[in-house]
Order: C-alpha cells, then sequence, then structure tokens
C-alpha cells in the first residue's frame, strides 16, 4: 500500500490525479487485512506516479483513529513484521513492506469512527529511481526503491524502503555503523526471523524493519521523523 492525500501530495499528485496516468498493469499486492466494518471507495485503481505502480483506495471505520492503528498493528505482527508508525501533518500512518509491496494506511479521527486512504504500491516495479535526497548511511549495493518526505510545522518525515545485500545481519550494519554515527539505540527486537531497531540522534528518531527478501537479500523499511 502506499499512500494519501498528504503522502500523494509529497510526490507531486493530489487526488484529482494531477499528473498521474493511468496504467493498464494491475497492483499485485496481497490484501493488507480490513476491519469489520470498513467501507471501502476506490480514488485509482492503477495509475503510475512518477512511473511507480500505485492503487489508493479511500475508507471509513467504525473504529477510532486508536482502535484502526491497534487492528493492523496487532494484525501485521501476527505476520511476524514490525510495521512503522508516524505522523504526518493532522494524519497518523501505519505502514510496512512485505513481498516487494509497500503498504501505507493514513487516517485520522472521522466522529467517533476514523476516515482515511489506504495505498499499496510495487516499488521494485518503479520505471524509474527515486532522486529525493536521502541523508542516511546505506551498506554498498544497496537499491534504494522508495523515499517519501514531508514536514508540517517544524516536524519533518521520511520513509525510506531498501533492498540490502544482506540476510538479517543488515541489522548488525546498522546497529555498528548507527552507533559509530552518534544515534544511540532505543530498542533491538528480533523476531524469527526479522529484526527491528530504534536509534535516536537529537531530535531525529529512526524506526527501522528489516524482513528477508530474496537471493539472500534483506528488505529495510526505515522511517525518520525529526521534531
Amino acid at each position: 500500500m502506499k499512500i494519501i492525500p498528504l503522502l500523494l501530495g509529497c510526490l507531486g499528485v493530489g487526488l484529482a490525479m494531477g499528473t498521474a496516468m493511468a496504467d493498464p498493469a494491475a497492483i499485485e499486492c496481497p490484501s493488507p487485512g480490513w476491519p469489520t466494518g470498513m467501507h471501502l471507495t476506490w480514488v485509482a485503481p492503477r495509475m503510475t506516479v512518477d512511473g511507480l505502480p500505485l492503487a489508493v483506495l479511500q475508507f471509513t471505520s467504525p473504529l477510532s483513529a486508536k482502535g484502526l492503528q491497534h487492528w493492523y498493528w496487532r494484525r501485521w505482527r501476527a505476520f511476524g513484521q514490525h510495521p512503522i508508525a508516524y505522523p504526518v501533518a493532522h494524519w497518523q500512518v501505519i505502514a510496512r513492506y512485505r513481498g516487494g509491496c509497500f503498504e501505507t494506511i493514513q487516517f485520522k479521527a472521522h466522529g467517533l469512527g476514523s476516515y482515511g486512504f489506504v495505498g499499496l504500491s510495487e516499488p521494485g516495479q518503479a520505471a524509474s529511481a527515486s532522486t529525493s535526497p536521502v541523508n542516511f548511511p546505506f551498506p554498498a549495493g544497496s537499491h534504494l526503491l522508495l523515499t517519501l518526505a514531508s514536514a508540517d510545522h517544524g516536524k519533518q518525515a521520511q520513509t525510506l524502503v531498501a533492498l540490502i545485500p544482506y540476510g538479517v545481519d543488515a541489522a548488525f550494519y546498522y546497529q555498528h555503523t548507527l552507533t559509530a554515527l552518534g544515534w544511540a539505540a532505543q530498542m533491538n527486537r528480533r523476531g524469527n526471523d526479522t529484526r527491528d531497531l530504534i536509534f535516536q540522534k537529537g531530535s531525529t528518531v529512526a524506526d527501522l524493519s528489516f524482513t528477508p527478501f530474496t537471493g539472500g537479500t534483506t528488505s529495510a523499511l526505515i522511517a525518520l521523523v525529526s521534531h
């Protein structure tokens, strides 16, 4: 999944489709799961943004914003993955990278329930690489698939998706590299075949989640939030 008004705005695309164009190729991503009572409406079933295949749905849910985040957090964690969560302006975002698909739920309170957008994208199928500047270390041979950035009242957020040419040892690279660069470890969690790290340096928090991918590589989902 992928983006929503503000995240789409980060890519220079609005819900009116602006620079987005129809794409005959379907987004081949599995369902992220839908809580009971969620009502979904297509915004863009098939489109490309800067060469990136993308699908966007709008939703309303009887769950509160907090309840919705907890629902996805529990569901995705049950599959052995560590989603990342961060604010974007007046919205909350929860995201994960799974099997070549980047999934994002962006939501906020709406009455007694919640309202938001679901995004599905396949960064590995993008026709062109992102040119967004990234000030974060990656080991040699890494392939940066996606960057998203946003800013709101002094708070900046950046989401990175990359393939790293290591197995789960990618986590060890970041433990040593970030520590050497002055980051302080806040959390280190090991799953059956996943690793989750949180580091902080000054006012910036880095939330990193590593999942085995194909060919001995590891997919890294990294959220950087600065206050």
